[in-house]
């Protein structure tokens, strides 16, 4: 890969999993971590070739947010350069909740930047992970629609909740979702949180469209 990479002109990759995205739609819980166990070890011998070059992404699963931490940790000592998560979180497990904040943290303090990518997680994708494929036109309700659905979700859910307000230190990473939704999204946020926050002020300190820019 790296004289590839060379022949390529390229200087750097940064290596998200392909199928293994698949895991982070997962129900039983310890075969999730597992999974992602597995697969960053994989990435942390892959990556030993030319970490310089190869910048690992390890894989997390946050059903136990204990293990999560323990296992970024891990793989942290081992030269990974960030973690990626479900981005359609199950439904119990909202990103806004209690839960992630032992996560939250150890993301901000290792400084490890979070990353959301199209395709993981309890969403529309979940589906086609399981055999139930969109066909016909309702393929492309999926491909457009519900995926953009899912990152204005959590973007939202990080923001309004007050997340990256708790943790300023907090990089997150949108992966293959896209940019052109962002520019009228941030506007909109914008405008009704300054037209609201006075009577129903929600707990961030900030435009929504500062933590895009910080």
């Amino acid at each position: 890969r790296v004289s590839e990479m060379a022949a390529d002109g390229v200087s750097a990759e940064v290596l998200y999993p392909t199928h293994g995205l698949k895991c982070l739609s997962l129900d039983d819980h310890e075969l999730e971590a597992a999974c992602c166990r597995v697969y960053n070890d994989w990435l942390i011998d892959y990556c030993s070739a030319a970490p310089e070059r190869l910048i690992g992404i390890a894989m997390l699963s946050m059903y136990d947010i204990d293990g999560a931490v323990k296992e970024l940790e891990r793989c942290a000592k081992a030269g990974v350069s960030g973690s990626i998560i479900w981005q359609a979180p199950h439904p119990d497990l909202p990103f806004y909740s209690e839960h992630y904040n032992k996560y939250w943290a150890a993301s901000q303090d290792l400084k490890l930047p979070v990353h959301l990518h199209i395709l993981t997680g309890h969403g529309y994708h979940k589906q086609t992970v399981f055999g139930n494929k969109r066909t016909g036109i309702e393929a492309y309700r999926g491909s457009v629609n519900l995926k953009l659905a899912e990152i204005i979700h959590a973007c939202f859910d990080l923001m309004f909740y007050g997340v990256l307000d708790r943790y300023p230190g907090l990089k997150i990473v949108s992966v293959e979702n896209e940019i052109g939704w962002m520019p009228f999204m941030l506007q909109q946020w914008d405008y009704y949180y300054n037209r609201f926050k006075q009577e129903n002020p929600p707990p961030m300190t900030k435009n929504p469209s500062e933590y895009f820019k910080t």
